[in-house]
């Protein structure tokens, strides 16, 4: 239930995907109107119908529904039974400035819901950027259950057809996969047909136990071309390559997807070029793009794709990214701000079993790592999912000349440790490298993750002396570090990073302790112009860099020069 202070609130941030505005000024809502706006909401995000506010924000009061006083007692069950599935919401009465509104608190509804008389709309935010309310179609009802993880579309079988609706080249072509990428080696000591079993392609279907159908995820990997546009004419998989405005390339494949991936995959060796550069004391092959970081992007495309709208999953390379982007957006919980620490939840989780299971994608779900680590160990910008909506995914892969000093740092931990920089370490590493300083809420925002994790990980940083702290309290950043610099034969970056006031008051406070012997807070405070704060940090990095050391307690404390 709404508090008055909730109300004036939502009142005047106007009307949303979850707030609906129905004035009574000119005349009483119909229940039918109400059954409507509560189906389009339920069938949305759920939210609040407030009756008796204009679309102005006016507060005009509601009409009573039944007699001459305001009674909600009868709002709620009358909704209940006039939609399908039943649906329980909440009404209650709030009064402001001497007027009183109905608020219908409306839940999400985890399957689709309808009025009694077959009613079915969705609330959206159309075009112009205001909230409107749909036709909601039974196909959209499917994917919205996909989106939600109710429903695996691709898992359904498909009846009217059997197995010889498979093409005996693909399924040799399946079990190839999996012997080259090291898969589920149990399928291969299997006869052909109790793999595709065992791997959900065919499914028994009716009385007979020897009759089996293909799934739609069966299907779509190893159907006979003709049969798969007849069943499942959304499955569309398009290859551009892009100069300006010209399209070089422009190929468009409506196979069976093992075959698909082959061929997509053909092409981009073909135009990923590898450079053998020098990288301080090794030869490193360089490519345009990580092969692994594409490979596992694609696959991501292929799989997180709704098969059951219309659309096409496109891969277009221009002179200065790959951008990928496949129909159905993101799953419900799922958006750019959090890609890299959300659990993974598969769209279609029979087609992305079938790709562990054969070894074309990572088994541990986390496959947006790998995209991300491929960028950044080559040394390129990380990948950008930020051009995403409700309606499609969008990956951008930044090209670009790649930075061969960050390479060389990277290569040279592993050598070090016998291990690879972690990947959040590599992360923060890669954003304080390529965007200077940074504060702990901006890199909590890149790390996704919250400020106490990420302290952990700057920490380990430090420990490696790769990042060091500059300022304090709010104003606190994080740097590269001198040493760190210095190995990227970059020693004036530094000074531009750390800034020159903190530098003078370094050389000021050595300069006195060279002429008197010593200095205390005090001084240093009177020094500086800082404040006492701020010369305790001061002293302490001199401290921890071996600059100077302290002698007696508290107040009493003095600093003199390291021997």
């Amino acid at each position: 239930m709404l508090s008055q202070k909730e109300f004036v609130k939502l009142i005047s941030k106007g009307e949303s995907l979850t707030v609906e505005f129905k004035g009574e000024e000119k005349r009483k809502i119909s229940d039918e109107e109400i059954i409507e706006a509560v189906v389009c909401m339920a069938n949305a995000e759920g939210g609040y119908i407030f009756i008796g506010v204009e679309d102005d924000h006016r507060i005009t009061g509601a009409r009573p529904r039944r007699g001459k006083q305001l009674d909600t007692a009868g709002l709620a069950p009358m909704i209940y039974n006039r939609i399908i599935p039943s649906l329980r919401v909440e009404a209650q009465v709030i009064e402001h400035e001497d007027r009183e509104v109905v608020v219908i608190e409306v839940p999400h509804s985890k399957t689709p819901v309808g009025s009694s008389k077959g009613l079915y709309k969705k609330r959206i935010i159309d075009s112009d950027g205001r909230p409107a309310c749909i036709p909601y179609t039974p196909y959209e009802h499917i994917s919205d259950l996909t989106t939600r993880g109710q429903l695996d579309y691709t898992a359904q079988p498909l009846t009217d057809i059997d197995s010889t609706a498979l093409d005996p080249l693909e399924i040799e072509r399946l079990f190839s996969n999996i012997r080259k990428h090291r898969g589920d080696e149990v399928l291969l000591d299997m006869p052909q047909m109790d793999g595709l079993k065992a791997l959900g392609i065919l499914k028994p279907f009716g009385k007979k136990k020897n009759r089996y159908v293909p799934t739609i995820g069966g299907l779509l990997l190893l159907g006979k071309k003709e049969i798969l546009n007849e069943f499942l004419p959304t499955h569309e998989i398009a290859f551009q390559v892009i100069q300006g405005t010209d399209i070089q390339i422009n190929e468009f494949f409506k196979e069976p997807l093992l075959k698909t991936l082959e061929t997509i995959w053909n092409y981009f060796n073909a135009r990923n070029e590898i450079r053998s550069q020098q990288v301080g004391l090794f030869r490193v092959d360089i490519a345009d793009y990580d092969e692994k970081a594409f490979r596992e992007a694609l696959n991501n495309a292929v799989l997180h794709r709704d098969y059951s709208r219309l659309g096409t999953v496109y891969i277009q390379w221009h002179e200065d990214r790959i951008q990928i982007s496949n129909p159905g957006g993101f799953m419900r919980g799922v958006t750019p701000k959090n890609i890299l620490t959300v659990p993974p939840t598969p769209r279609n989780p029979l087609l992305a079993d079938i790709f562990k299971r054969i070894g074309l994608v990572e088994r541990s779900g986390r496959g947006v790592d790998l995209i991300f680590t491929g960028q950044i160990k080559n040394g390129r910008i990380p990948p950008d999912y930020s051009q995403s909506n409700p309606e499609v995914v969008v990956l951008k892969i930044p090209g670009g000349p790649a930075k061969l000093e960050f390479i060389q740092l990277l290569i040279e931990h592993a050598n070090r440790y016998q291990s690879p920089l972690p990947f959040e370490s590599m992360l923060a590493l890669d954003a304080i490298y390529r965007l200077g300083p940074q504060p702990m809420k901006d890199l909590s925002n890149i790390l996704q993750s919250q400020p106490e994790e990420v302290r952990e990980v700057i920490q380990g940083l430090i420990d490696y002396g790769y990042v060091e702290k500059k300022g304090g309290g709010r104003g606190m950043t994080y740097i590269l570090s001198p040493a760190l610099y210095r190995r990227m034969e970059k020693p004036f970056a530094y000074v531009r990073s750390y800034g020159f006031e903190g530098l003078q008051q370094e050389q000021m406070v050595l300069k006195v302790i060279e002429s008197n012997g010593k200095i205390t807070r005090g001084e240093v405070m009177e020094l500086c112009k800082i404040t006492k704060d701020q010369a305790y940090r001061l002293l302490n990095k001199l401290k921890k860099e071996g600059k100077i050391v302290s002698f007696g307690v508290r107040r009493a404390t003095w600093y003199e020069p390291s021997k």
